[in-house]
């Protein structure tokens, strides 16, 4: 791996690290009624789990392109083929390509508990996998 790749990699694992603790924050703070009447939040909340989110997809990206892996077209394979090497059932590497559905349909995230999909995937959790599977071996 480049320096200049692992470089980009460890600074998108450091800014997923430095910015999950919010999501405390964010369960104390906010339910469905603050998401849907306090606008500001609601954009706050959106902006950070979108965030996470393309940083969590650039990390994919980046670690197929280094891996010499094939980088699938869609946001949701890439997510689907980094999630197989992660977790160890396909349902979990499923739900972790449902962040790419998520980006672009935020609102429905928060129909649910505020840190949670529809497939029952709490995102804090599925964040800080990443950061422990890919981290050591960057």
């Amino acid at each position: 791996m480049r320096r200049a790749d692992k470089s980009r990699i460890i600074s998108c694992l450091d800014y997923l690290e430095k910015e999950l603790p919010f999501l405390a924050e964010y369960e104390r703070e906010v339910n469905w009624q603050v998401y849907q009447t306090e606008r500001s939040k609601r954009l706050e909340i959106e902006r950070w789990a979108e965030s996470l989110i393309n940083a969590t997809l650039d990390i994919c990206k980046m670690l197929l392109a280094v891996g010499d892996e094939e980088v699938p077209e869609t946001s949701r394979e890439i997510l689907f083929k980094i999630g197989s090497f992660i977790f160890d059932m396909e349902a979990k590497a499923e739900a972790f390509s449902e962040l790419a559905r998520i980006r672009n349909t935020l609102a429905h995230l928060f129909t649910q508990p505020v840190h949670e999909s529809k497939m029952g995937v709490k995102l804090g959790d599925t964040f800080l996998g990443i950061c422990t599977f890919i981290k050591p071996r960057a």
